[in-house]
């Protein structure tokens, strides 16, 4: 188990440094006693009780009684009603000091996505007013665009009834050439005529 993550789950890590001075040196029975009673503290994550121990080594004979006494006497301090290992001890508090690191990284992970988020929101929302107004400015432009145009057509555009008379006549003008020449001879005469009666007047009366 690497030092990385000895302290992210309960459990009774043995270093090397505890191995070489505490267990080396004992005899089997007192090695076999303290290793169960070491990691059921660990895995318990606070001292542990008389009924803790009884549990965990019970004393048949009086060889497991002396062997129990040594150990306890040796690596263990009574606190009241429980066993204190300072050893072990010192392991709980580094795996909550462990345990309160990763909350506060956690946490402050899930403030910047907060964060990262809300800004997202805001600028999604920032984006959509802009192009919700220059969908309003380029409508007004189209409308103003397209009303020009029918005014001046309806400015320019001829009466109905005056591009009917003048093709009507222009259509005739075409179609009996003739009849409008001689229209036109005819018109004339008679102002010939009447310019011709109206000087003769003057004269008689004289």
């Amino acid at each position: 188990m690497s030092k990385s993550n000895q302290f992210e789950s309960p459990c009774y890590f043995l270093s090397a440094e505890e191995y070489t001075q505490d267990y080396l040196s004992l005899p089997e029975l007192q090695l076999a006693c303290l290793f169960k009673l070491r990691s059921a503290y660990a895995l318990k994550g606070s001292p542990l009780s008389e009924d803790d121990i009884e549990g965990l080594y019970p004393v048949y004979t009086p060889v497991h009684e002396k062997t129990l006494g040594k150990v306890l006497n040796k690596f263990f301090t009574k606190k009241g009603d429980v066993f204190v290992d300072i050893r072990i001890e010192s392991q709980i508090e580094k795996r909550k000091e462990h345990q309160l690191n990763i909350e506060q990284l956690i946490e402050k992970e899930v403030q910047k996505r907060v964060a990262r988020a809300l800004a997202g929101m805001k600028g999604g929302l920032s984006k959509a007013r802009n192009r919700k107004n220059q969908n309003i400015s380029v409508s007004e432009e189209e409308f103003l665009t397209d009303e020009v145009p029918e005014e001046q057509q309806a400015i320019c555009e001829e009466p109905e009834d005056f591009k009917q008379t003048s093709s009507k006549t222009v259509a005739n003008g075409w179609q009996n050439p003739s009849k409008v020449v001689a229209n036109a001879k005819q018109t004339s005469d008679k102002v010939l005529a009447n310019s011709k009666q109206s000087s003769s007047k003057p004269l008689a009366n004289l």
